[in-house]
C-alpha cells in the first residue's frame, strides 16, 4: 500500500512537471508568434510554409532567394521573414541594422544553419559563444598578427612553387584543367605546414608537413580527408536548408546519416592523430631545450594544455577549425578569382602588367611590400569576393529580443545576414550580376557603408584569418599568372552559385593554361 502511494505521487508529480514544461513552452510560443505575426513577409502554406517555392538544385535555390529579397527589399522593410516548414528564418536586409546584430558583444551566438556542422567542429571558435568564444578567440587571435602572417609568406611561395609546376603538363595543351582539386590540394598543404613545430620540408619528395607530418597532399588526387571534408560540408548544408535532413531520425532513414558518420570517423580519426603526433614531437622538444623556438598555433595551444588551460578536446575543437577555415574557404576562392579573369581577358592583362611592373621576369618570391604595391590586383580580389560570395548566409540565434523600427523580433529566433544578397543590393551595387572591379575604385566606394560588402564578416565575430586568406590567395595568384595565362572555352555566366556551407559552383572550373614563358 505505502509503495502504491509511492508510485501514484511520483506519477502526479510527473505529470505536473510534464504540463508545466508544457505550458512554459506554449506561452513562449505564443509569444513569439505574436510578434512574429507583425513582422513582414511569406508566411507560406500551413505547416509547410514557403518550402515549396524554394525546390530544385541549389543554383536555383539562391536564385530563388535572391528574387524574393529583392521583392521585399521594393517595400524598405527593415527586417522580414520566411518560413521554411515549422522554422522561421528573419532576414535583415539593411546595412544598419545587420550592424546592430554584427557588433553587438552579446549576440554572438551562431544559429541552427552550424548545428550538424557542430558535430564536427563541436565548439570550437566558428560555433562556440560567451566567455569560452571570447578566451578562444583571445588566445587564438596573436597567430594572425602581422609579424605571423610574413612568416606564412614562406609556405605560402614554397607551395605555389609547387602548384606551377605540377600544371607544367597541362600548358599550351588546349585541356579543360577542373582546378578546385588543385586549389584545395595546394591550400591544404600551406595551412598543415603552417602548424609544423618546425618548418620540415622534404625536397627531394617536395611534400608539404602538416603539424611536422609529411602529407605531400599536391600529389594526392585522391586524399580520402578532403574527400570528406567536402562530402561533411555537402551535409552540413543540406541540413541547414532541407527540414526533413533537420530531423536526425528522417536523416538516417534516408541514408544520409550513415554517409555523414563515415565523413565524421574520418576527420575525427586524422585530427586525432595529428595532436597525438604533435604532442609527442613537443614533448620531445621541450626535453631538449625547454622553450619551444618557434612557437605556432599548435604548439601555443600545447602550451596551454600542459598549463591545464585547455583539454585535449579543446585543442582537437580548435584545430579542426583553423584546417576548414584555412583552406575550404581561400582554395574556393582561388577558384572563382581563376574563373572571373580567364572569362574577362582584359582585367586578366591589367592584372598581369601590374605583377610584370613589379617583378619583371624574374619568379622570386612574393613579399608583403610587393602585394600592398598591386590596387588593381586588390580591385579584383573585392569584385571576386563580391560577386561569389564565399559564405551566402551567416545565422545568429538571439538571446534577447531586439526592437528593429516598429518590430520585435524575440529571442530564441534565429536572424539572418546575408553577404551574397547584401552583395548583390542594385541599389549599392548596380547590374550586380556583371563582374567589375572598377566598383572598388576610391571615388566608387567613398559613400559606401562598411556594412554593404562584409564578406569576412563584421563586428567582434569578424573573419579572424581574413588577411592570411587574402595573401593565401593573392600569393599563389601572382605565380600563377607570372607562369601562365588563363582563358575558358566558356562565358561567364556558364558556372552558377552553390550555396554550400562554402559557395561553390554547380561545375568544376574548367580553365585552360597557356604559357607566357
Amino acid at each position: 500500500m505505502y509503495l502504491n502511494n509511492i508510485l501514484i505521487l511520483i506519477f502526479i508529480l510527473s505529470i505536473y512537471f510534464l504540463f508545466k514544461k508544457f505550458f512554459k513552452w506554449y506561452n513562449e510560443r505564443q509569444r513569439i508568434l505574436k510578434y512574429l505575426k507583425k513582422i513582414p513577409g511569406e508566411n507560406g502554406l500551413p505547416i509547410l510554409g514557403s518550402i515549396l517555392d524554394f525546390q530544385g538544385p541549389p543554383s536555383v535555390i539562391l536564385d530563388k532567394t535572391y528574387e524574393f529579397i529583392q521583392k521585399m527589399n521594393k517595400y524598405n522593410y527593415p527586417v522580414m521573414k520566411i518560413w521554411i516548414g515549422p522554422y522561421v528564418l528573419v532576414y535583415l536586409p539593411s546595412p544598419e541594422v545587420q550592424k546592430q546584430i554584427l557588433e553587438s558583444t552579446k549576440e554572438i551566438t551562431k544559429g541552427s544553419t552550424y548545428d550538424l556542422l557542430r558535430e564536427w567542429l563541436l565548439d570550437g571558435l566558428l560555433t562556440s559563444s560567451g566567455d569560452k568564444w571570447k578566451y578562444r578567440r583571445r588566445i587564438i587571435t596573436p597567430n594572425f598578427h602581422f609579424k605571423m602572417l610574413c612568416e606564412y609568406h614562406v609556405i605560402f611561395n614554397e607551395e605555389s612553387k609547387v602548384l606551377v609546376k605540377i600544371l607544367e603538363k597541362f600548358k599550351n595543351t588546349g585541356k579543360e584543367v577542373k582546378v578546385l582539386g588543385y586549389m584545395k590540394r595546394c591550400l591544404f598543404d600551406m595551412i598543415m605546414s603552417r602548424f609544423s613545430l618546425k618548418n620540415l620540408y622534404n625536397k627531394k619528395l617536395m611534400l608539404g608537413t602538416a603539424f611536422g607530418h609529411n602529407l605531400g597532399c599536391q600529389f594526392d588526387s585522391e586524399n580520402s580527408y578532403l574527400r570528406a571534408v567536402e562530402g561533411f560540408n555537402e551535409m552540413s548544408y543540406l541540413a541547414s536548408v532541407n527540414i526533413f535532413y533537420k530531423n536526425k531520425f528522417l536523416l538516417y532513414l534516408s541514408g544520409k546519416g550513415f554517409k555523414k558518420d563515415r565523413y565524421l570517423k574520418i576527420l575525427e580519426s586524422f585530427a586525432d592523430k595529428l595532436i597525438k603526433l604533435k604532442h609527442k614531437e613537443y614533448l620531445k622538444e621541450k626535453e631538449k631545450g625547454g622553450e619551444i623556438k618557434h612557437k605556432t598555433f599548435i604548439s601555443m595551444l600545447l602550451e596551454l594544455y600542459e598549463n591545464n588551460e585547455i583539454s585535449m578536446e579543446g585543442i582537437k575543437e580548435e584545430v579542426n577549425t583553423i584546417i576548414i577555415g584555412g583552406f575550404d574557404t581561400s582554395s574556393t576562392t582561388m577558384a572563382w578569382l581563376l574563373w572571373c579573369l580567364a572569362t574577362h581577358p582584359d582585367i586578366q592583362e591589367k592584372v598581369y602588367q601590374e605583377i610584370f611592373d613589379i617583378f619583371g621576369e624574374n619568379e622570386r618570391v612574393v613579399t608583403h611590400e610587393d602585394i600592398v604595391r598591386m590596387p588593381y590586383f586588390e580591385m579584383v580580389f573585392k569584385e571576386v569576393l563580391r560577386r561569389f560570395s564565399i559564405v551566402s548566409i551567416m545565422t545568429r540565434r538571439l538571446q534577447n529580443d531586439i526592437r528593429i523600427g516598429e518590430y520585435t523580433i524575440p529571442k530564441g529566433i534565429d536572424v539572418a545576414i546575408g553577404p551574397f544578397l547584401s552583395h548583390m543590393n542594385d541599389k549599392v551595387f548596380p547590374d550586380p550580376y556583371k563582374f567589375d572591379p572598377d566598383r572598388f575604385l576610391p571615388e566608387n566606394s567613398a559613400n559606401r557603408s562598411a556594412y554593404d560588402f562584409i564578406p569576412f564578416s563584421a563586428g567582434p565575430r569578424n573573419c579572424i584569418g581574413q588577411k592570411y586568406a587574402a595573401h593565401n590567395v593573392k600569393i599563389l595568384s601572382i605565380w600563377i599568372l607570372r607562369r601562365y595565362r588563363v582563358r575558358a572555352n566558356y562565358p561567364f555566366e556558364y558556372l552558377k552559385m552553390v550555396p554550400q556551407i562554402v559557395t561553390n559552383s554547380d561545375k568544376d572550373y574548367p580553365i585552360i593554361f597557356d604559357s607566357r614563358i
